[in-house]
């Protein structure tokens, strides 16, 4: 059937993810082709794969398929061989890592989508993927422009992501810690709410159903990203941490991951290349210090921060979207 030929389809997985919305929708809306849908695979707030999805994607022939962070290998085998398939893998390899090899290995996929070079790199050496395999950086939320910013005179540092997650995720390492000896605010982004006071006193943040974040207060200024150098989750995160910094003209005090080599110059004055306890400590008080002096560095790192912002922007995201897709199908 000619209506379902080369056309390009986003699998998300139910929809309601920030994942579906962020690598998905958002993409999907700035391209603005007529030829890009989205499908999902999974029933809403559920993890049951929905039982009509290979008829409701059966008829495509030469399409693209990118898959986001949930793939269907036993469907992706019974579809018309003339498609091909793309895996934007988000930060599922961390989690899944030896799934995502098996797939890589027995070439199952046209295509990946990786975080960073250092993963571009590992899965080159570490695979037999014959595939191609494309970069895409996690470009920064457009709905982050109606943020209210509040505090902004002055220095306070800030993490914000999904508390719950720090259970089984070092996102913020030593946080219980640092937050008794600097003044830190922790923003689940999952309900737009802050739980400083309550993780003080040791109160479980429980995970919540995804609020939408329009208009969310920001109440600092510096955000924090700090992860064990080397570990799985410093080599293949995405740009998340950074690009949300950048969103509101903050600096951000990093540990060196691989997105950070990637994005961030080494002239950028907050990047930790230790990640033991002391040399945190002594990064958070070489803050303090600068900020309430000369403000060298602090205004350096903005400058750089600058530079983030417009390679994150969606607009320039677009772009890459834009040179994978005609690799693989005309554009």
């Amino acid at each position: 059937m000619k209506e379902y030929s080369n056309k390009i389809i986003f699998m998300l997985q139910d929809g309601l993810l920030p994942s579906d919305n962020m690598r998905g929708k958002e993409i999907i809306d700035t391209l603005e082709n007529k030829n890009i849908i989205f499908i999902t695979q999974f029933l809403n707030s559920s993890n049951s794969v929905k039982e009509t999805l290979y008829d409701e994607i059966k008829e495509y022939k030469n399409s693209l398929f990118i898959w986001i962070k949930k793939i269907q290998l036993d469907i992706i085998k019974r579809l018309n061989y003339c498609n091909k398939h793309v895996y934007d893998t988000v930060d599922n390899y961390i989690y899944t890592k030896d799934f995502i090899t098996n797939i890589l290995n027995l070439n199952l996929v046209n295509g990946l989508i990786v975080n960073n070079r250092f993963m571009l790199n590992h899965i080159f050496s570490d695979t037999k993927f014959n595939g191609l395999i494309d970069i895409v950086y996690h470009h920064w939320d457009p709905i982050f422009k109606t943020a209210i910013l509040n505090n902004q005179d002055k220095l306070v540092f800030g993490y914000m992501g999904s508390l719950p997650s720090l259970d089984h995720t070092d996102n913020f390492l030593y946080y219980k810690e640092l937050i008794k000896l600097f003044q830190i605010e922790l923003l689940n982004t999952e309900d737009a709410k802050y739980y400083t006071n309550s993780i003080k006193n040791n109160e479980k943040v429980l995970s919540s159903k995804q609020k939408d974040l329009k208009n969310i207060n920001i109440n600092f200024n510096c955000h924090i990203s700090i992860r064990k150098i080397d570990s799985e989750v410093s080599k293949f995160k995405t740009t998340a941490k950074i690009a949300t910094a950048s969103v509101f003209n903050h600096n951000i005090i990093t540990t060196n991951e691989e997105c950070v080599k990637d994005l961030l110059t080494n002239e950028y004055p907050f990047i930790l290349k230790k990640d033991d306890i002391e040399s945190v400590k002594n990064m958070f008080e070489l803050v303090i210090k600068d900020y309430n002096s000369t403000k060298i560095l602090w205004n350096k790192g903005l400058d750089i921060m600058k530079r983030v912002k417009d390679r994150l922007n969606l607009d320039t995201i677009k772009n890459d979207y834009i040179k994978m897709i005609s690799r693989y199908i005309e554009y």
